[in-house]
């Protein structure tokens, strides 16, 4: 299985972050359990819990690649059966009122790049990384069209664009630094547009002072308001309406017998779910609705 882009540029910088500095100039055979042990939890005690996680698995990957490939003198894998130095808690965290509230003033305080990554995630629904890559050209009318290189199921997935999305495009359409790129990177010699939101994110996060949120939280936030009955302070959008605007394919949506033109799919109830959205994170934030807007 082809391992995935975003994956590949995560244990890259893993590597020469975390490894490099450490065991550059080690050969690997050198290498015993004790270190790696005192590795993670260094990493985790500065306060980087997941990425000590993180770094233990790639710690675990190399070595079994290198058992494998038959590295000199390597004859065991010093990562195995070391421990995650954190419990990770499933993907089911979401965001409150209040929470939706705090986090997007919390992101006032940031640039207006950054400002525009995480509101355009949360109005749309998309994944951090398919809107970082986000490019002028692939924005038709009210429509965003993620290519499949920038969606995790690899094809194309369409987002209707809700006023409150557009809102945030408009601010950075005025101040844009490039003709490609909504979310250029200041280091464009190596990587065209921004990648790496984690500093953002624990910026973000401490402000807002709620604990274990993530930029994936935006999407499940999304969708447990968009289902959630009306009596309950939700939007009642139908749930295979909601997994259609996340873009998930499973077989029981239909997805999978539709034989019309996929982009399509759903296409004019993405539109609609996506406005109701726009206008409940705008009454939510702001206190108010919007005159002509309904729940």
């Amino acid at each position: 299985m082809r391992t995935r882009e975003t994956t590949q540029r995560e244990r890259a910088r893993l590597l020469y972050k975390e490894l490099m500095p450490k065991w550059g100039h080690r050969e690997a055979a050198g290498i015993t359990r004790r270190e790696v042990v005192r590795l993670v939890e260094d990493i985790a005690k500065r306060g980087a819990p997941i990425v000590a996680n993180r770094t233990l698995s790639l710690v675990r990957l190399i070595f079994n690649d290198g058992l494998r490939r038959g590295f000199p003198s390597l004859e065991a894998n010093p990562a195995h059966l070391v421990e995650p130095p954190a419990a990770e808690l499933g993907r089911d965290r979401y965001l409150s009122r209040d929470e939706i509230t705090a986090v997007w003033e919390a992101t006032g305080e940031e640039t207006r790049a950054t400002r525009g990554v995480f509101r355009l995630a949360l109005l749309t629904g998309q994944r951090i990384g398919s809107v970082c890559a986000l490019r002028w050209d692939v924005i038709k009318g009210d429509l965003w069209t993620i290519p499949a290189e920038h969606f995790k199921g690899n094809r194309t997935h369409v987002v209707p664009l809700s006023a409150e999305a557009f809102e945030v495009i408009t601010e950075l359409r005025e101040t844009a630094r490039s003709d490609v790129w909504v979310f250029p990177s200041r280091a464009r010699a190596k990587r065209p547009h921004l990648t790496n939101m984690a500093g953002a994110l624990s910026r973000v996060r401490r402000r807002t002072r709620i604990p274990r949120w993530t930029a994936h939280d935006f999407r499940t936030t999304f969708r447990t308001h968009a289902v959630r009955a009306e009596d309950d302070g939700g939007l009642a959008i139908p749930g295979h309406v909601a997994d259609a605007v996340l873009g998930h394919k499973e077989a029981t949506l239909g997805f999978a017998r539709y034989t019309g033109d996929r982009d399509h799919y759903l296409l004019h109830e993405k539109r609609g779910a996506l406005r109701r959205w726009g206008a409940f994170v705008v009454e939510v934030v702001e206190g108010r609705r919007r005159d002509g807007d309904s729940f």
